[in-house]
């Protein structure tokens, strides 16, 4: 995979924006779901459905409880890590929301 890293959720919107516009179509996003001093991945997943309404994006977070990720669907995410996670759970989450195409 082609990887693009940003700073926080407002930037993510802005790249996936640019990309979508452009006709580069993201595989996957993983965003973090707490950023701190900016926007998370509560409020980007909202912008980027509104972007891209089949957009597959899982949810990283440190924080195992919680509404966002015990019910990670309802928000618009497709699947979820939990911090510290390892490339094989990552992998695993990748495989499946590719799968459901």
């Amino acid at each position: 995979f082609t990887v693009k890293t940003v700073s926080d959720g407002k930037e993510a919107v802005e790249i996936y924006r640019e990309c979508f516009e452009k006709g580069e179509k993201f595989d996957f996003v993983v965003m973090d779901l707490t950023i701190r001093g900016g926007i998370g991945g509560k409020e980007a997943i909202k912008e980027v459905l509104k972007i891209d309404s089949s957009a597959k994006v899982i949810v990283a977070s440190g924080y195992s409880e919680g509404d966002v990720i015990s019910n990670y669907f309802k928000y618009g995410f497709k699947g979820v890590v939990i911090k510290p996670f390892t490339i094989e759970q990552l992998k695993k989450e990748i495989i499946k929301i590719l799968k459901e195409d």
